[in-house]
């Protein structure tokens, strides 16, 4: 009798250990779930910023390209009216 009231003890006494351990191993679980969503949004971050330089080195591009072609347009409007002087003094 005596012998299986210390099983029932020990088996009472590892049980509640366990339970114990498998309740700390959610905890790191539920730890680790969130430090890894952390790191998610902070890629998510990193990418929006990224994608917010590209926007702005696009709109650098275009209105660099608009300059230019406004510069070119300039360009040719001064050769027309050249060409249109150098025609009338020859004519």
């Amino acid at each position: 009798n005596e012998h299986g009231l210390a099983s029932t003890v020990s088996d009472r006494l590892f049980h509640h250990h366990h339970h114990r351990h498998h309740h700390h191993h959610h905890q790191s679980s539920i730890i680790n779930h969130q430090s890894s969503i952390i790191n998610h949004q902070s890629s998510i971050i990193n990418h929006q910023s990224s994608i917010i330089n590209h926007q702005s080195s696009i709109i650098n591009h275009q209105s660099s390209s608009l300059s230019s072609s406004k510069t070119s347009i300039e360009k040719s409007t001064l050769l027309t009216m050249v060409m249109t002087r150098s025609l009338g003094s020859m004519a």
